[in-house]
C-alpha cells in the first residue's frame, strides 16, 4: 500500500520496532532500561578494544620468548642449563639400594605392575640425584620381567649409576 506521501507503509513489525537513545533497535515501544544502556555499552567497549588486547598479548608471549632465549644464551656461557647435569656432579654414595623381586609369583599382576612403576620411578630418581645410591634388581623374573618387556623395552639399557663407575662416558 502507498501512503499519501508516496511512500511505501511500514510492516507491523517495524511499526512495533523502536530505535534507542543509542540507536540499537529494541522490540515494541520499549526503550532500553539503565542497566540494559550499562551493559550494551560495556559490550560495545568490549569488542572495540578486542584488537588491543590481542595485540598486547602478542607483545607479551614475544616478550617471555626473547627473556627465554636470554636466559638460555646465558646458561649456554656459563655452563650447563638447569636441566642437564655434568656428570662430574654426581658425588658417589656408598649406600646400595637391593629389590628383591622373587615373589612377584605371589601378586596380582596389577601389584606387579604397581611394582614396575615404583621401580621404574627410583631408577629415574636416582639417576636425577645429587648422591646416587647403587641400585640393584635381584631374582628379576616371571610375571615382573614380562612386564618391563611388554611396557618398558627400554629397561635392558639401563645404565649402572654413576657411583659405581670409575668415569663417566655418558649421560646418567
Amino acid at each position: 500500500m502507498a501512503d499519501v506521501s508516496g511512500e511505501a507503509a511500514a510492516t507491523p513489525k517495524q511499526r512495533s520496532e523502536s530505535r534507542s537513545d543509542t540507536g540499537d533497535v529494541v522490540p515494541g515501544n520499549q526503550t532500553l532500561s539503565k542497566r540494559q544502556k550499562k551493559k550494551l555499552l560495556k559490550q560495545q567497549k568490549w569488542e572495540e578494544e578486542r584488537e588491543l588486547r590481542k595485540r598486547r598479548r602478542k607483545e607479551r608471549k614475544q616478550q617471555r620468548k626473547l627473556q627465554r632465549q636470554n636466559t638460555q644464551q646465558e646458561n649456554r656461557g656459563d655452563g650447563p642449563s638447569g636441566r642437564k647435569r655434568p656428570c662430574t656432579e654426581a658425588t658417589p654414595s656408598s649406600l646400595r639400594l637391593l629389590v628383591d623381586c622373587s615373589f612377584d609369583d605371589l601378586m596380582l599382576i596389577k601389584d606387579v605392575r604397581k611394582l614396575h612403576k615404583q621401580i621404574q620411578r627410583c631408577y629415574a630418581e636416582n639417576r636425577r640425584a645429587s648422591h646416587p645410591v647403587q641400585f640393584y634388581l635381584t631374582s628379576l623374573g616371571g610375571q615382573l620381567k614380562q612386564s618391563m618387556d611388554e611396557k618398558d623395552k627400554g629397561w635392558v639399557n639401563w645404565k649402572v649409576p654413576a657411583a659405581s663407575r670409575a668415569a663417566c662416558s655418558g649421560s646418567i
